[in-house]
C-alpha cells in the first residue's frame, strides 16, 4: 500500500483494527493470568444463610500446566502459615503452644523465602473426596535431596484418618502435635528448602503402613508415584491474601472432622490447577524455598 495523503484514512481504519486486536489479545492474556474460584468454593457445603459463594480472585504465578484428552481439570488449595505472637485486640483464632504466649497465624504465599528460625504450619483442602497423603524432602544446593518421610498420615494425628472431603481441612502439624509447628531449621549448610509432595489418592495407597511418627518412604517408590501421577500445574495465588489471620472458622474445620468449611468462608491462600483423568491419584509437589544464608 502507498503511503500518502488519499491514504491517511485506510491507514487510520488500520491502526484501529490494529489496536483492538492488540488489546483484545491482551485482555485476553489477562484473563488467563487470572482466575475466580467459584467451583472450588461450590464444591463446599452451602453457607448456613443463603448466598453467593465468596468471590476470590487469584493471580497466576507460575504456569505448566498440560493436559491429555479425557484430563479434567482439578484444583488443590494449600495455605502456608507464617506464626508470630498473638496481639491483643486481634479478631483471629490463636494457636495453643507450650510457650509463655498464644500465637497467631498469618498467610504467606506459597513460594515466598523462608527464614532460619520461622514456625510455619501447611493447610490442604481437596475439592474432591480421597485419602491424603504428605511426603517431605529437604532440597540441597546441588540438586540432591533427602530420604523421603511421609509425615502425614500418622496413627497420632486423627488417628490415622486421613479422609478428605471439599470443606475438611487438614493441619500439617495438626494443632494438638507438640510442637504443632514446623521450626525452619536447616539440617545442614547447603540446604535450600523443602520439597512437600502431596498426593490425594481416591483409595487408601497399597503397601503404606501408618505408623506413630513419620515414616521413611523408599526412593524409588516416591519416584514411582511421581511418574505415574504428577502432572504440570498452574500455581494461583489469592488476591490481597498474603497476611491475612487465621480465622475461628478455618481452626474449626481442621480441628473437629465435623465442621466443614462453608462457600462463604476464607478460600485457600494457593491454588494449584493441573489436569488428570477422573478416579486416578493427583501428585503435587510443592518447594519451600529457604532465604539464602548470607
Amino acid at each position: 500500500m502507498r503511503i500518502g495523503a488519499l491514504h491517511i484514512a485506510s491507514a487510520s481504519a488500520a491502526i484501529l483494527i490494529a489496536s483492538n486486536v492488540a488489546t483484545q489479545t491482551q485482555e485476553a492474556g489477562e484473563a488467563t493470568r487470572q482466575i475466580v474460584a467459584e467451583e472450588f468454593l461450590k464444591k463446599r457445603p452451602a453457607a448456613v444463610k443463603p448466598a453467593a459463594p465468596r468471590k476470590a480472585t487469584y493471580r497466576l504465578v507460575t504456569s505448566k500446566k498440560s493436559s491429555k484428552d479425557g484430563d479434567e481439570s482439578i484444583d488443590l488449595g494449600v495455605t502456608l502459615w507464617r506464626l508470630r505472637p498473638a496481639q491483643s485486640g486481634e479478631d483471629a483464632a490463636r494457636l495453643l503452644v507450650q510457650e509463655a504466649a498464644d500465637l497467631t497465624a498469618e498467610r504467606l504465599d506459597t513460594g515466598a523465602p523462608l527464614a532460619a528460625g520461622e514456625r510455619v504450619r501447611v493447610t490442604i483442602e481437596s475439592p474432591l473426596p480421597g485419602y491424603l497423603y504428605v511426603i517431605a524432602r529437604e532440597l540441597f544446593a546441588d540438586a540432591s535431596m533427602s530420604a523421603p518421610y511421609l509425615i502425614f498420615p500418622t496413627s497420632r494425628t486423627r488417628q490415622g484418618d486421613n479422609a478428605v472431603k471439599p470443606g475438611r481441612l487438614v493441619d500439617i502439624p495438626d494443632q494438638m502435635d507438640r510442637p504443632n509447628y514446623f521450626t525452619v531449621r536447616p539440617s545442614r549448610p547447603d540446604q535450600t528448602g523443602e520439597l512437600i509432595s502431596i498426593v490425594v489418592a481416591p483409595t487408601p495407597l497399597d503397601g503404606v503402613t501408618i505408623g506413630d511418627k513419620a515414616l521413611v518412604l523408599a526412593k524409588e517408590t516416591v519416584a514411582k508415584w511421581e511418574n505415574a501421577w504428577a502432572a504440570p500445574f498452574q500455581q494461583f495465588a489469592l488476591e490481597g491474601g498474603a497476611k491475612k489471620l487465621w480465622t475461628k472458622a478455618e481452626q474449626a474445620a481442621a480441628s473437629d472432622a465435623t465442621r466443614l468449611l462453608k462457600q462463604d468462608d476464607p478460600p485457600p491462600q494457593t491454588l494449584f490447577r493441573l489436569s488428570a483423568r477422573r478416579g486416578t491419584p493427583i501428585l503435587v509437589n510443592v518447594r519451600l524455598p529457604y532465604t539464602p544464608s548470607r
